[in-house]
This record gives structure tokens, sequence and C-alpha cells, in this order.
């Protein structure tokens, strides 16, 4: 008779969390259903399709199956081996608040939490923290020209036009830079930011032609 052995692949590891999944039925609800503060347990994280389109849907304390917002999506996506490995870690989501935004749409403060000995795990749901709405969304013509500002962090996130590079200011407010420079850096360079570069806004000049260039120096 062989001996049973577990098997702990990545590819096995996926497989038996939608083999267990399988007969599962699960309530489905919404983010403004969540008790405020209250602790769930993510029992698997999955990237399903609706309607043609990629959704990050996790399943809390095994009971509810949850849609999480769309800002999720490209960080969930690719660690969800390593988050869905349940043999190193532990994750716990928080409501924190719900929010109004300016544009009048509610915003709902997730925040994730674990225990793992994984630092990948670690790394990213810190990374899962670092939501925008809580900073101030300016634009470069709200910058004071020639006043250096402190470069919190780097991210790279996607819009409908495309990627772009975000920039969190003095730790407080959150500028988007022109489409040229994402090209400029990657995410290892983001990975290795020690938080010591300025960003200095020296104007905008304007060409004959009728275009014009945001003049930024980084320092």
């Amino acid at each position: 008779m062989s001996e049973f052995k577990m098997s702990n692949s990545i590819d096995s590891i996926d497989l038996k969390i939608r083999l267990n999944k399988h007969g599962h039925k699960y309530k489905y609800i919404k983010l403004s259903e969540l008790s405020i503060d209250k602790k769930y347990e993510v029992t698997a994280f999955e990237i399903i399709n609706i309607n043609g389109q990629n959704k990050v849907s996790v399943v809390l304390d095994n009971e509810y199956e949850l849609l999480l917002p769309d800002r999720f999506m490209k960080t969930i996506s690719e660690n969800i081996y390593e988050l869905n490995d349940k043999e190193w870690s532990t994750i716990y989501i928080f409501h924190r608040y719900i929010k109004t935004l300016e544009n009048g749409k509610l915003y709902y403060r997730i925040e994730f939490q674990g225990n793992s000995l994984d630092s990948t795990v670690i790394k990213v749901l810190n990374k899962l923290n670092e939501e925008d709405y809580k900073y101030k969304h300016i634009q470069l013509s709200d910058l004071n020209i020639n006043e250096p500002y402190k470069i919190s962090t780097f991210k790279i996130i996607t819009t409908k036009y495309g990627e772009r590079v975000s920039v969190l200011l003095d730790n407080r407010s959150m500028l988007l830079l022109p489409y040229s420079f994402v090209n400029g850096i990657s995410e290892e360079d983001i990975d290795k930011y020690d938080g010591e570069m300025y960003m200095m806004y020296k104007g905008k000049k304007n060409f004959n032609n009728g275009k014009s260039i945001y003049l930024i120096e980084f320092q």
C-alpha cells in the first residue's frame, strides 16, 4: 500500500481550494452589509469572470461570498497563489468606514490583516492597505512652482486610459504624473524606493503648435 502524501505545490494548492469549495453554497453579500470593524476570515481568494470582466471574489468565514472593489484586482491576481496558501497564513478583512467622495459615489474602506510566516504575503497585505482615497487628490497646477515635495511612495495604477504613475507627496497628497513617466519607472524600482526623493514642479512650457508640457524635476 503506497504512503499518502499531501501535495503542497502551487497548482495543487489552487486545485484543493477549488475542489473544497465545489458544492458549497455561500451567501452573497455586499460591502454595505459587512459590520463595521468586525473581523472576517478570508477562506479563499478567487478571480471570477462576470459579463466578460474579471473580478476578485473572497469567501469570508467559509459562509459568505463578497466581490471586492476593482482597485484590488492587480495586486491580488498577481499574488493569488501565495494569498491562498492557508498552510502558511491566515488573512482577515475589516470593513472600517464608508466615505462619500466628491463625485457623490460611496467609498468603502477595507483593511487587510494577517498572521503569516511568508514575507511575501505580509508585503502583499501592506500593499493592499495602501489605498488612495484617504489622501487628497491634486493636479500639477495645484503645486507651488519651485517648491520641493517629498515623494512618500510611487505607485503604477491602471486607469481607463492606460497605466499612470501615481505619487504620494509629503504623505498627504496624491498626484498622477503625465503619461510619459510610466516608461521611466518599473515595479522593481518602486519596491526598492527608499522614500528619500523630492519632486519639484518647474511650471508649464508652451509651444508654437499650441501644445504644452509640464516641467518636473526630481531631486
